[in-house]
């Protein structure tokens, strides 16, 4: 399952009309696993720009199906966990706030 940036900036644009217009920058945002990858995008060209991670997951492991179950239930229960932006189940995408760019592992 490889995406290139080019697609996840469409996907991008399409779910995000404000940024229909906007020059987006995709990149890798770390490490890839468990059949998913993840993708920095940045919209504008400054250094206040807005940015978010997308990760698109596969179908091979079926606990990716319950990541925007899980993080529905985290965000209404109060717990902290990068918030939901938007899923778009049949392209197996999913925005997510971007809480930088350090590692915790």
């Amino acid at each position: 399952m490889q995406t290139s940036s080019d697609t996840i900036a469409d996907f991008t644009r399409a779910r995000f009309p404000e940024l229909a217009n906007v020059d987006l920058a995709v990149s890798n945002a770390g490490q890839d696993g468990s059949d998913r990858q993840y993708f920095r995008v940045r919209a504008g060209s400054t250094d206040k720009n807005r940015s978010i991670v997308v990760m698109r997951y596969g179908s091979e492991r079926v606990e990716n199906e319950a990541f925007v179950p899980i993080t529905e239930f985290l965000e209404e229960t109060d717990v902290a966990c990068p918030s939901l932006l938007s899923h778009q189940a049949e392209e197996r995408l999913v925005w997510l706030q971007d809480l930088g760019t350090h590692d915790l592992s």
